[in-house]
């Protein structure tokens, strides 16, 4: 039977039936719209739903005891069709705690995600912190790095220095070396020439020897001439010219130094002269021995 079949009051409360059955059903698909929104969201959603059926099934009450008054076939029949609705509600009730139950694993799910994501932050901090260790421990190696590159450079330029003064040294050693095998070859050398030296000095002195045993008597009668030369004028002006030999002397000097008169002095001269003792140059005055005889 159709709306239209009603009429008067029971068509109006059976408009008023239909009515409410499509806003539950519309209701039910604004349920299930809610059940793909958020968390809190479907939830809250969930509550005002609940006080709306709550409040249908009221107004259904309300309805059923309007409708004691209908024809028990249209009664039947309306009944049928709020059964029917209270079992898409009943079904729309346990999508709605199939829904919960997905929620409250979800809910699970999200607090093992959280803590997943807690432990996650603080393993994250810890690696953070170990990495800024890690920096810390990194800028000081480099900053060690540094100063150990500093040395590093000024032991190269001090092993440089020692190098080239070890170049140095080993070139002064060759030189030394030289230096000690020439002075080893003059040491020889002078060894040989002093062996040699000590050979002539044993001639010289077993000469000496021999020369002083032949000339001892030689020189005392030297010494007794010299003393007869000392007393006679001639032995004077022989004795100085001896004593200037090889220089020649002026007559001058010669009187000066025995202390007798230039002119006496040259008559001696001039004697010696014709005696072939000494040779006087008139021009120059100048005396001086023709050879000198021990």
């Amino acid at each position: 039977m159709s709306v239209e079949e009603y009429s008067g009051k029971d068509r109006v409360n059976l408009e008023y039936l239909v009515k409410v059955i499509d806003d539950l059903i519309k209701k039910t698909n604004l349920i299930e719209k809610m059940l793909t929104d958020e968390k809190e969201g479907r939830i809250n959603q969930y509550k005002e739903l609940t006080k709306k059926i709550e409040k249908s099934e009221k107004e259904t009450k309300s309805i059923n005891t309007q409708l004691s008054n209908l024809k028990t076939k249209q009664l039947s029949s309306l009944s049928k069709e709020i059964e029917d609705s209270k079992k898409a509600l009943l079904i729309i009730k346990e999508r709605i705690d199939e829904k919960d139950k997905d929620i409250e694993n979800l809910e699970m799910k999200i607090s093992e995600v959280n803590k997943l994501f807690e432990q996650f932050k603080s393993n994250l901090n810890e690696e953070k912190q170990i990495r800024e260790e890690k920096e810390q421990e990194i800028q000081e190696l480099k900053e060690k790095n540094s100063e150990l590159s500093i040395r590093l450079e000024e032991k190269e330029e001090r092993l440089k220095q020692l190098e080239n003064e070890l170049t140095k040294l080993k070139e002064q050693l060759g030189s030394l070396k030289d230096k000690k095998e020439n002075l080893t070859s003059k040491i020889e050398k002078l060894k040989e020439e002093k062996k040699e030296l000590n050979e002539k000095l044993k001639e010289i002195e077993k000469e000496y020897k021999n020369y002083k045993d032949n000339m001892e008597p030689v020189i005392a009668q030297n010494t007794h001439i010299k003393k007869l030369l000392d007393e006679s004028l001639q032995g004077k002006i022989y004795l100085y010219l001896l004593e200037k030999y090889p220089k020649t002397s002026n007559i001058d000097d010669i009187a000066k130094e025995i202390d007798s008169p230039a002119v006496k002095i040259k008559s001696e001269i001039l004697a010696m002269q014709e005696m072939g003792v000494i040779r006087y140059n008139t021009d120059t005055r100048e005396v001086f021995i023709t050879e000198k005889k021990v």
